[in-house]
């Protein structure tokens, strides 16, 4: 028999300003589930004006080390996530985004986490990073065809992104990986355009 996935009730347990931990009461569970909750936010796989994925090394204390990641971040209070994407990314990298489509939303770990995140590809306006504001974040440009082999050095650190990355290529019928970059810049404006928005 399936539980229901609606509780009956929660109570926070641990607050801090990056997670919250909570209890929920949910029937057909003979204790209480626990979950993490954390804001809104989104991931951008970025893509530089020359086709180069531009990516974010920094400090993640959570798994005592560090992660090579897209820009991604909090959804802040009166943004939209497009208005999130753009800033992040330029607190990041020092780049502003020519254009940014939203391919997806998405749950990174539902059975653990509630973390509402919208996915992003985007194309910067230049070819070259400029220091960002996040001091703890360093970037890296990583060109397209050593991707898998830069994951395999440094670790996967980020699987949602890399979701995005193949929702946006069955999305818009196209490879990430070998496409010019006229032609993904292209696919995303017309996403941009799109009256029927994913996100």
């Amino acid at each position: 028999m399936l539980i229901d996935p609606i509780p009956a009730a929660r109570k926070v347990i641990f607050q801090s300003p990056w997670t919250t931990l909570e209890a929920l009461d949910v029937k057909g569970a003979a204790q209480p589930y626990y979950r993490l909750v954390e804001p809104a936010g989104v991931i951008c796989v970025v893509l530089s004006a020359t086709g180069d994925f531009v990516m974010v090394r920094q400090p993640r204390p959570a798994i005592e080390g560090y992660t090579l990641e897209f820009p991604a971040g909090s959804i802040e209070d009166g943004e939209t996530p497009t208005d999130a994407v753009r800033r992040e990314v330029l607190e990041e990298t020092g780049l502003t985004l020519a254009h940014a489509a939203c391919v997806a939303a998405a749950q990174a770990i539902p059975n653990r986490m509630h973390c509402p995140q919208r996915l992003f590809v985007g194309v910067t306006a230049l070819s070259a990073a400029a220091p960002g504001k996040d001091l703890n974040a360093e970037t890296v440009i990583v060109p397209r065809h050593d991707f898998l082999a830069c994951m395999q050095r440094e670790g996967a650190h980020c699987v949602v992104a890399i979701g995005a990355i193949k929702l946006a290529e069955l999305t818009w019928a196209l490879d990430l990986f070998t496409a010019p970059i006229q032609t993904i810049t292209q696919a995303i404006t017309t996403a941009e355009a799109a009256p029927e928005r994913i996100c």
